[in-house]
Formats: C-alpha cells, sequence, structure tokens
C-alpha cells in the first residue's frame, strides 16, 4: 500500500489544481487527486478510530493519515450552488452525501490544510468578511444587506450585488449577477421584497486589486484597461483589454491583509481591495479564488509557494 503525504481534492477541470499536482510532481512529493466529479471511480474508506483513509482506484491502494506533516490541498466550495438546474434522485443522494463526506475530513487535524472546509464555510460568508476586515483596521465600503429600497446612506450611485454568488438557470438560459452600478432614484423605485441585497457605497475613480494570499505571502495585482482602472464591475471588461500589473502594498496593509487571513484561519485566499488613490478598500477574500490566470498572464510564480505550504515551509 501506497502511504501519500499530500492529499489533493478538487475536480478533474480545475487548471489551477493541475498546476498544483505538476510542481508537487517536480518536487517528488507523495500525493494523491481525488477529483470530486470523478468520486465514482475510488473505493474510499475512512477509519474514524484510526484516523485513517484508505483509498483504491484502477487496482492500486493508497493511504492518508492524521499525522503531522501531512497535508490536504482542500479545493472546492462548502456551499453546493446547483444553478436551478433539477438534479436527479442519484445525483441529489451523490452530491450531498460526498459533499458532507468531504467536509467530514476535518477529523485530520493534525495536517496542514489549504484551507480547511470548515474555515472555508465560513469565509465564503461576505459580510462576515467585511466584519472581520473592520475590526483588523482595514477601510471597507459602507454596506448594508437589505431586502428594502430605503437605504440608509446619502448618495447619488449605489454598488449593489448579490450576498452570495449568484449563479441561476432556467430551461433555456443561464445568468450570473455581477455588481452593478445603481444610480439612486433606481434604487428607490426597486422592489426588493423578495430576496436581500449587498448595497455598498459607490467608490468613484476606484483601480481593482486582486491580492493572492499563501501563508503569509502576499502576491499584489492591479486590473487596468488601457492602464486605467475599470469603473463597475471589471469582469464585464473583454479579457483582451485587460491588464494583471504586479505592484507592491504600503507595508501598513500588507500586515493588515495578513491579519485578516489569520483571523479568517485561511492559508489562502483570492484577496480584491480597490484603491482609490492613496485609500485602499476591502471587498472580499475568495478562500477557493483563482490565481493561474495571474501568473500566466505575468509570468509571477504564485504555484510554488502554495507547495511550499503543503510541504511544511513558510510561516503564516
Amino acid at each position: 500500500m501506497n502511504e501519500v503525504r499530500c492529499l489533493v481534492i478538487s475536480s478533474s477541470i480545475d487548471y489551477s489544481t493541475d498546476y498544483v499536482c505538476l510542481e508537487l510532481e517536480d518536487r517528488g512529493a507523495s500525493y494523491f487527486r481525488i477529483n470530486r466529479d470523478q468520486l465514482l471511480e475510488y473505493k474510499i474508506t475512512l477509519d474514524v478510530d484510526r484516523e485513517a483513509m484508505v483509498f483504491e482506484v484502477a487496482g492500486r491502494s493508497y493511504s492518508f493519515s492524521n499525522a503531522v506533516g501531512n497535508s490536504v490541498f482542500f479545493r472546492a466550495p462548502t456551499f453546493l450552488r446547483t444553478c436551478g438546474k433539477p438534479y436527479s434522485l442519484e445525483k441529489q443522494v451523490y452530491h450531498t452525501q460526498w459533499g458532507a463526506f468531504l467536509r467530514n475530513l476535518v477529523l485530520f487535524d493534525n495536517v496542514m490544510w489549504v484551507n480547511s472546509p470548515a474555515d472555508t464555510y465560513l469565509a465564503e460568508s461576505k459580510l462576515y468578511q467585511l466584519h472581520v476586515a473592520r475590526m483588523v483596521g482595514l477601510a471597507i465600503p459602507k454596506t448594508f444587506a437589505t431586502n428594502s429600497s430605503k437605504i440608509p446612506l446619502d448618495a447619488d450611485m449605489y454598488a449593489v450585488k448579490s450576498i452570495d454568488t449568484a449563479h441561476f438557470a432556467t430551461p433555456d438560459l443561464e445568468y450570473f449577477a455581477y455588481t452593478s452600478a445603481v444610480p439612486r432614484e433606481e434604487l428607490e423605485e426597486s422592489d426588493l421584497s423578495l430576496a436581500p441585497v449587498c448595497v455598498q457605497e459607490y467608490l468613484c475613480g476606484k483601480v481593482d486589486m486582486r491580492v493572492a494570499y499563501i501563508n503569509g505571502k502576499l502576491f499584489p495585482f492591479e486590473i487596468r484597461s488601457n492602464g486605467e482602472g475599470i469603473e463597475g464591475d471589471w469582469r464585464k471588461t473583454r479579457k483582451e483589454d485587460l491588464q494583471y500589473v504586479p505592484v507592491k502594498l504600503p507595508a501598513g496593509i500588507s500586515e493588515k491583509l495578513c491579519a485578516l487571513m489569520r483571523e479568517l484561519r485561511l492559508k489562502y485566499g483570492g484577496i480584491d481591495l480597490a484603491r482609490c488613490g492613496d485609500a485602499y478598500y476591502f471587498i472580499e477574500a475568495n478562500p477557493t479564488g483563482e490565481w493561474c490566470w495571474l501568473q500566466e498572464s505575468t509570468g509571477v510564480r504564485i504555484c510554488p509557494s502554495i507547495v511550499d505550504a503543503l510541504m511544511g515551509g513558510g510561516t503564516q
């Protein structure tokens, strides 16, 4: 039986995980990858008493134990988002029960998690993130979660977005809700009673930033179009018109971001900031956010720091 030191949990189509696995292979690390969309290919047994797991695939057996020095790269959301698609009974059983099984791997409490399902679950709550960010001294936009159009914020324009990822589907179409700039008059005339939304002060003249955080290291980038900041949600801009520029953060902001991630107990996160002149606003941190597009477009090597964390290197 092959004993593995690093367990990788992801999906078969996750490009970022491919990078991590290639780096693990280059370093000769002992790892095993489990893809959430291919779980029927494995035979997995978790021994709760021994705090060990055995899995068989293609006639070979592997084991993973709750030992100091072992690690788990857990790249999976903890909320099941069905996008409005109806699931068969079999798929409902598959998704709910395997999801619960993978979350229960938190019993491996001696290993290095990047990131633990429990910490990922809590950190996926955007309003809680803002609370912690404010607590560690980061500036945040004035924020309200409400299903009322009467917002206690006097402004001509608001930034309105979903409280959780808004991905919906009908039999014919799929929808994704971006952050929208909404004039005051339009918001006051809107009926929000169906569900709460997140309403924030609109940051004029902002420059969007993405900061990849790995175990105490920060890789900050500004997101620009034609060398300038982008009004509204930058994800609506054509990819060909976007530039990702490595930058340096002020020491005070870096320290507060590291403090934030320690409070959230995250070893990795994709942090979104907005810079308005010399002011930096925390927007959100995605515990399963993408990073390989930044590495590919800029040449800045982010992946090695992730593997350093998995192999016990670096400090937080």
